[in-house]
């Protein structure tokens, strides 16, 4: 009985392999350039449903204040746990909570200004993101979005834009857009 049909409460195979699971992906978030986040996701997963992500990333943004520009750069990244509903490896729903931390530099410029001021500050926070990936073979893209809390360390003063995204604290949203492969 090749049609996989069932004699006698024995299935019998019909030869089709499980999917193969996949054990790391590295993927790239586009979004992320809009903000000046330059970075890529690594993500292990051990057994299957269950990834341990890494995000490591350089972040670059600037703000207009009346007579003065703000600019704030750095390093960053977040470390975090993600759950799959798929079999295949990085594929299906998932939900991911993340630590978030950074350490940055405030230059501060402007024609007001005598002389530059700069100051470090650091960030700490959380994140929880949801969303949907598929994989085709190698290929990983995938989406969702979530929110976002930080403390900052130095209070910055009112920041707008993507100034407020990287040096700001408090509540934000994410937008996540996935591609890469998976090996």
């Amino acid at each position: 009985m090749p049609d996989g049909s069932v004699k006698q409460g024995y299935a019998i195979s019909t030869g089709e392999a499980k999917p193969e699971h996949k054990q790391m992906s590295f993927t790239f978030n586009p979004l992320n350039l809009f903000i000046g986040r330059y970075g890529f996701n690594f993500e292990y997963q051990p057994i299957v449903h269950h990834g341990l992500i890494v995000t490591p990333h350089y972040d670059s943004a600037s703000a207009d204040l009346g007579g003065y520009k703000d600019s704030f750069s750095g390093f960053a990244g977040e470390l975090g746990y993600r759950f799959y509903t798929g079999e295949k490896g990085f594929n299906g729903f998932f939900v991911s909570p993340q630590f978030l931390f950074g350490a940055y530099k405030s230059h501060r410029s402007g024609s007001t200004i005598i002389t530059t001021q700069d100051q470090n500050f650091t960030s700490l926070g959380y994140a929880i993101d949801i969303g949907g990936q598929g994989q085709i073979g190698s290929f990983v893209i995938g989406g969702g979005f979530g929110m976002q809390y930080t403390h900052i360390s130095k209070d910055l003063g009112d920041l707008s834009g993507t100034a407020a995204i990287i040096a700001g604290g408090g509540w934000r949203p994410r937008f996540l857009l996935n591609i890469g492969f998976a090996f």
